[in-house]
């Protein structure tokens, strides 16, 4: 194992309250009903179209205004990574280990967090639904964060949050370590080669997997 990739929402910051917060602030934008939040979770391993399709807002008439709100609105939030997770990935860093981030976010709002955190040349590579026409559970972005980062995907451990990322990463061939967070749902079932509550335990969690 020579290499971790990241999911971004979920996993490296903990997005989902503020992704609740944007469907509504969507839906006061377009006049409709926002998803109850139930719906919003479960609708969570599902492509965007479905989310809004849902609310009455067409996403093939909408999509491009839908993506430029949803950046802005989240770069407009201050995310940051936190200081605790920061110091991990700094450790990860220098034990040797490359790390890449793999994310049906955009490079924008990615640049922005990693930026502000202070984490801006930690990460090998980054790809993101811009570079890739097909979304999770499919491997596509997972596989094209790993050829950026020169490695083979067996060499690879992704760390996701939701079913897609177990799915995702069981389908490129990496090892798949689910992380539970405000999204998550159905992780354990889906078949993890580990799990872990946070950043900080991935060192055991690696250490358990090379045995």
């Amino acid at each position: 194992m020579r290499a971790f990739i990241f999911d971004f929402d979920g996993v490296l910051v903990e997005s989902g309250p503020l992704q609740m917060k944007f469907v509504h602030h969507v839906a006061e934008h377009f006049g409709v009903t926002p998803l109850p939040e139930s719906d919003y979770k479960n609708l969570a391993r599902q492509s965007f179209d479905v989310h809004y399709d849902r609310m009455g807002i067409p996403w093939e008439k909408n999509q491009g205004r839908l993506r430029r709100m949803f950046i802005d609105f989240m770069i407009s939030q201050g995310m940051r990574v936190s200081e605790d997770d920061c110091a991990v990935l700094r450790r990860l860093k220098e034990s040797g280990l490359a790390l890449g981030i793999a994310s049906m976010n955009s490079h924008e709002v990615i640049s922005a967090v990693l930026r502000d955190s202070g984490l801006k040349d930690l990460f090998s590579a980054i790809a993101t639904i811009e570079d890739v026409t097909r979304h999770k559970p499919h491997p596509d972005v997972l596989l094209v964060c790993a050829k950026r980062m020169g490695m083979l995907p067996c060499d690879c451990a992704y760390v996701g949050d939701l079913v897609t990322d177990v799915q995702a990463a069981k389908a490129a061939g990496m090892m798949a370590i689910a992380k539970e967070s405000y999204m998550s749902s159905g992780l354990a079932d889906s078949g993890p080669d580990a799990s872990v509550a946070s950043l900080a335990q991935l060192s055991v969690c690696l250490a358990t997997m090379l045995k």
